[in-house]
């Protein structure tokens, strides 16, 4: 989201309930997020945007299909422990031009995957030193819980 407190919290929600609304008719993600898309841009004549990923997992077939609107392309955390990014290409947050460019793919994951779900603040924020994070740390991070 653009800002922080109160407005963005409320701007999240929209957003949340939008997707919920949309999801119930049972289309793609991809179709999910450009409805959304077009609902928030006609309504919220602001500057503020959110980055959303949707996907649907297909529990037998272990297929993830998702759409993402410019969040951090997830992680995908294998049995043996190694910890990969998930495929992605240029997509937009939602809220800002209509039409919008959604990130769109689908993934088989293997039998023990994970999928690891976080936030452009947590690669951004930074040390005393100024340093970010940075996806390698999260990476890192992750292959140590697995260890311990």
């Amino acid at each position: 989201m653009a800002d922080k407190g109160i407005p963005s919290a409320l701007f999240m929600a929209r957003a949340h309930a939008l997707i919920m609304a949309e999801a119930d008719i049972a289309i793609t993600s991809a179709e999910v997020m450009q409805l959304v898309n077009s609902h928030i841009t006609r309504l919220q004549k602001s500057t503020q945007f959110v980055t959303v990923l949707y996907g649907i997992l297909d529990l037998k077939t272990r297929l993830f299909s998702y759409a993402r609107a410019g969040h951090e392309p997830p992680l995908i955390l294998h049995t043996d422990g190694s910890v990969e990014r998930m495929p992605f290409s240029a997509g937009m947050a939602l809220g800002l031009w209509d039409p919008v460019t959604i990130d769109k793919k689908e993934i088989l994951l293997k039998s023990g995957d994970a999928i690891i779900l976080f936030t452009d603040g947590m690669t951004d924020c930074r040390n005393p030193n100024g340093e970010a994070f940075g996806l390698e740390r999260i990476k890192k991070f992750i292959n140590w819980l697995t260890q311990t």
